[in-house]
């Protein structure tokens, strides 16, 4: 492993890295640069993970922007825990492949604290809403009902947060109509769900 800090620019290099790793390795080194690089603009700073396969000659290049002023999480997820598998296996690629933060209700809720104070703060604190869409979903009135506050503060200059619906299974029913205005992931077409959203 290499570390080189070029202006506001820090490069981890992992030499003979296998393209299959999770890269949970190197999780924690990313945080201390970030923490330590004092000396650059925070706005400015991004930390690249360079990747170097073994036996290739190509790289991988994952640039991790730096949350803005308020923000702390990439992507705030809303999924039905019927959907609960296959959200964690989208959430585990963003983290892993891509160094995303993601809101996971899960894990990250405030423990004693109101379930809408957690949806609305998170919502507040991330760039963007990752909607993971399915029967399940649609079926349940509290993820719909936390689908529409999504769309509704992406439509407020304030927050300019971000919206990706995606569809996990078919609908077997119409999209709400709050969300007919979005162009949607489909995840029984698409290959690389995580790679789609992250782009």
């Amino acid at each position: 492993m290499v570390f080189k800090q070029r202006q506001n620019t820090i490069e981890i290099i992992m030499a003979e890295f296998p393209q299959t790793s999770n890269y949970e390795d190197i999780e924690d080194e990313i945080t201390l640069l970030r923490i330590a690089n004092t000396t650059a603009d925070s706005e400015e700073t991004c930390v690249k993970v360079v990747v170097e396969p073994e036996d290739s000659d190509n790289q991988t290049v994952c640039s991790v922007k730096p949350l803005p002023p308020g923000k702390e999480y990439h992507l705030f997820m809303s999924y039905s825990s019927e959907d609960r598998i296959d959200a964690n296996e989208i959430r585990q690629q963003l983290e892993e492949r891509f160094q995303l933060k993601c809101l996971y209700y899960e894990r990250d809720f405030q423990i004693g604290k109101n379930i809408d104070e957690n949806i609305t703060e998170g919502i507040q604190k991330s760039m963007k809403a990752l909607i993971l869409l399915s029967p399940f979903y649609l079926q349940s009135h509290y993820c719909v009902t936390e689908a529409r506050e999504v769309c509704r503060m992406s439509f407020t200059d304030v927050e300019n947060l971000n919206v990706i619906p995606v569809v996990l299974t078919p609908l077997q029913r119409e999209m709400p109509p709050f969300l007919n205005s979005y162009v949607y992931i489909d995840a029984q077409k698409e290959l690389d769900v995580a790679g789609k959203i992250y782009k």
